[in-house]
């Protein structure tokens, strides 16, 4: 009896991105994540409407007349983002008092974050590293606290003749 053939259980993969499409969405969703929790195409057309708002009277084609009033476009509405992320940065992602508090009489501070928490994911679901920069950056522990630990930890489950010679193994590499 001849042996029968297995279909491959995966989609073949005919296409893999070339360079250029792999820095194009690279690139996208860095603007992705630097723009949270606008979008860049909404943040583009915001941009493109205020330097056509400024530009409603022009007349002839200068690049440096053009690049004025893009300049301010873009750094109005980026700056109106950047206080957006500092406002959800200092109300939203620092609010704890809902861990506090009895969860079936919740305060009215409770229920608009969850308003907010609700409405964010909506709009505006958060991308694998978009809110990484935000969250506080929490202290390491010592190697040699954390091995300690261990070894302490691991004195009910060792043998007296194993624990020994990890603790020397220990003292050799890391005290």
């Amino acid at each position: 009896m001849s042996p029968v053939a297995k279909k491959w259980p995966y989609p073949k993969i005919d296409h893999f991105p070339g360079r250029f499409e792999r820095f194009s969405y690279r690139t996208y969703n860095w603007f992705e994540n630097q723009l949270w929790p606008i979008r860049p195409v909404p943040f583009l057309a915001l941009i493109t409407t205020a330097t056509g708002y400024q530009l409603r009277n022009f007349e002839t084609l200068e690049v440096h007349r053009i690049l004025k009033p893009l300049a301010i476009s873009v750094g109005s509405v980026y700056t109106s983002v950047f206080f957006l992320r500092q406002f959800l940065k200092i109300c939203y992602f620092s609010y704890k008092g809902y861990l506090k508090e009895d969860p079936k009489k919740p305060s009215f501070l409770t229920m608009a974050w969850g308003a907010l928490r609700k409405i964010l994911l909506k709009i505006a679901p958060p991308q694998l590293s978009s809110c990484d920069l935000l969250l506080p950056k929490l202290p390491l522990p010592s190697l040699n606290d954390t091995v300690q630990r261990y070894t302490g930890s691991m004195k009910h489950f060792m043998s007296k003749k194993k624990l020994s010679t990890e603790k020397v193994f220990r003292m050799k590499n890391y005290i």
